[in-house]
């Protein structure tokens, strides 16, 4: 896999503000304490991985750390037999979703989830892949769903008692 998006951030022309990418080295000590309130949740209900797990896979480039106000993603690039995939593998934070109803708005994404999602599909794109694949709760799917991703699994699991 290529990995020539190592060591960049911002990389799309939109102000140091709106969002971060960290990817390919270590996390800065204040950005990580955040992500890491921020992902807490979805780390606990994955059990797949400790924050010490994502934060080391971020600094050598197997994940990608996403940032904006109240708001984080970690995503990794999957190449599959026929496809490659960007993979949304941690979601946290409330500031995806606006707080109004989604009748009161255009779109039930709060700019910051706006702004975070169009910048991981450019960031997926660039790097040639023909796929964005997320799960998570009902709430999720329904404002993505809404942005025109569509349902095409559910996900569960056993062995875990």
């Amino acid at each position: 896999m290529s990995r020539d998006y190592i060591g960049m951030q911002n990389p799309l022309p939109m102000p140091s503000r709106v969002f971060r990418l960290v990817a390919g080295k270590p996390v800065p000590p204040d950005l990580w304490a955040a992500a890491a309130v921020l992902l807490a949740p979805a780390l606990a209900v994955s059990g797949t991985h400790e924050p010490d797990d994502v934060a080391a896979a971020v600094a050598v480039g197997d994940m990608q750390l996403w940032l904006a106000d109240g708001l984080a993603i970690v995503t990794e690039i999957a190449v599959y037999p026929q496809l490659k995939a960007l993979n949304f593998c941690f979601v946290g934070g409330e500031a995806l979703r606006r707080q109004q109803k989604a009748s009161d708005a255009d779109t039930p994404l709060s700019p910051a989830g706006e702004t975070l999602l169009s910048a991981v599909s450019s960031f997926a794109r660039r790097h040639g892949c023909r796929r964005l694949n997320g799960g998570g709760r009902a709430g999720w799917g329904r404002a993505l769903e809404f942005d025109g991703w569509k349902k095409t699994t559910e996900y569960y699991k056993d062995f875990e008692k």
